[in-house]
């Protein structure tokens, strides 16, 4: 699960689910570090670490002024129902904050 600083559950998933290879969570920070933006980006497992990237690539780094300083956001993939296991774009939606 990713719980706020003030121990707020902003989104969780069990270990089954996550490791069946068809759901996952990832978490997006955004800070900057004296003159440098950081982006600091992982899932619960892999699967999400990767959709991580394609969302990257495909909607942040085409946007990125559109992601605040001293935040986090959290994704949640899930296979659509061909279950082919491979992350794509369309099967990725924001949990938090909530758009």
């Amino acid at each position: 699960m990713f719980i706020t600083q003030t121990n707020i559950t902003v989104a969780a998933l069990n270990r089954t689910t996550a490791n069946s290879g068809h759901e996952d969570m990832f978490l997006i920070e955004v800070f900057t570090d004296k003159t440098n933006l950081i982006l600091i980006m992982y899932g619960f497992t892999w699967k999400g670490t990767w959709a991580n990237g394609i969302y990257f690539k495909e909607v942040i780094s085409k946007n990125l002024n559109n992601y605040s300083e001293n935040c986090c956001y959290v994704f949640h993939w899930k296979d659509n129902t061909a279950q082919n296991g491979i992350p794509q774009i369309d099967e990725i939606h924001q949990e938090y904050p909530n758009e």
